[in-house]
């Protein structure tokens, strides 16, 4: 087993082959075992440049963590995740000529930055990340789900996209209850008036539905 390690120490292998990050994290635990902890350390940031995602981020933490490093080592893994997010976005300009700014839809690479900030307990920061780089929907509504709660009036947009996605899927029960979400939070900002502007272009953009008209009235809107 020793052999094994001593080969699998030298970052190379791990590009070429790329081992499963579950054959990783057996290694470096291995390596920790044996006192080697900044071998351990190395595999988990070769892993994480070869493939930077939240997992792999994750890995590293545990690694750097255990090795005592992780103050240190932080600075350098969120300087890839934001070179990620530069190139990526150089790239969508070539492509297009111009960068996407069309909320919620930005270019692309900014996805696991967002999701390791997320998962660190910085919401703002991957509020203001969101905001300028690359957020599916479903990310979208994690960061509103989070952010709702100490400002809700910027969540009221994330969650009024998903009301029309509701919609277009006829799953207008869902969207309702959606909308009612819409409405406390419209309490919770102190612009309550406004909800009736939410639900205007609702009732306009989807008169000839008549489940979700009927549903609509049920609720007085």
């Amino acid at each position: 087993m020793i052999f094994l390690m001593t080969d699998l120490v030298d970052p190379t292998p791990l590009a070429l082959h790329r081992p499963t990050l579950r054959f990783q994290e057996f290694v470096c635990r291995e390596c920790h075992r044996h006192g080697r902890h900044h071998d351990a350390l190395m595999l988990a940031w070769t892993a994480f440049e070869d493939r930077p995602a939240l997992p792999t981020y994750q890995h590293l933490v545990d690694h750097a963590t255990q090795t005592g490093v992780w103050p240190e080592w932080r600075p350098r893994a969120i300087a890839v995740l934001r070179r990620h997010v530069e190139e990526a976005r150089e790239a969508a300009t070539s492509r297009n000529g111009t960068n996407r700014h069309v909320f919620p839809f930005h270019p692309p690479g900014a996805a696991v930055l967002i999701e390791v900030l997320l998962w660190e307990g910085d919401i703002d920061g991957a509020w203001e990340e969101a905001l300028s780089g690359d957020c599916s929907h479903r990310l979208w509504m994690r960061l509103a789900d989070a952010r709702q709660a100490t400002h809700p009036g910027d969540a009221i947009p994330v969650y009024q996209r998903e009301v029309e996605q509701l919609i277009n899927l006829r799953h207008y029960g869902a969207a309702v209850e959606v909308m009612d979400h819409i409405r406390h939070l419209r309490v919770r900002a102190g612009q309550p008036e406004e909800f009736r502007g939410d639900v205007a272009p609702v009732r306009a953009t989807h008169t000839a539905k008549r489940k979700l008209m009927q549903l609509l009235d049920a609720n007085g809107w």
